[in-house]
């Protein structure tokens, strides 16, 4: 039997977030289908693990984040035809800095995108390190570079980044 409160307190605490990530990555079109295939891996593995309890949430929640993203890249290499039409099409209700934001992420390779984002979460380096398979400071010297190609985008775009 499953803990449905325990599910629920991580899908209403990770779910916005999680959504976030996706549609940063890949528009919100695929930001809603990663979302929900989350969340049934979440569900699937609670209900498998009865009486499993992550020890850190968020960094657990991000480790499926992570394998869902990979599965999904993996699944468009097989098959490159199956791009969204619609995929990079705002929403109207976003407000321009969040759109231009959006669009600059969207334009870092994808290491870069993958640590920022990661730190936008509140992961730690040492837990970014782990998800991602290289030390900790290695991953403080990318994000440190990552966040001088955003600043170059974002100022490309004329936004003013101090």
């Amino acid at each position: 039997m499953m803990n449905e409160d325990l599910f629920n307190e991580i899908y209403n605490e990770y779910v916005k977030d999680v959504y976030a990530y996706f549609k940063i990555c890949f528009g919100e079109y695929t930001a809603d289908d990663l979302t929900q295939n989350t969340f049934i891996k979440i569900f699937n593995h609670l209900n498998k693990y009865s009486f499993f309890i992550p020890h850190n949430r968020k960094a657990w929640v991000f480790s499926i984040v992570v394998n869902v993203k990979n599965d999904y890249l993996r699944e468009k290499q097989k098959n490159p035809a199956t791009e969204e039409l619609f995929e990079n099409i705002p929403t109207v209700d976003d407000p321009l800095d969040s759109i231009i934001i959006n669009k600059a992420i969207r334009e870092l390779n994808d290491k870069d995108r993958d640590v920022i984002l990661m730190t936008s979460m509140g992961l730690s380096s040492d837990e970014i390190a782990k998800h991602i398979h290289i030390s900790a400071s290695a991953v403080r010297s990318r994000l440190s570079a990552a966040r001088t190609r955003l600043k170059i985008i974002l100022e490309k775009y004329g936004v003013d980044v101090e």
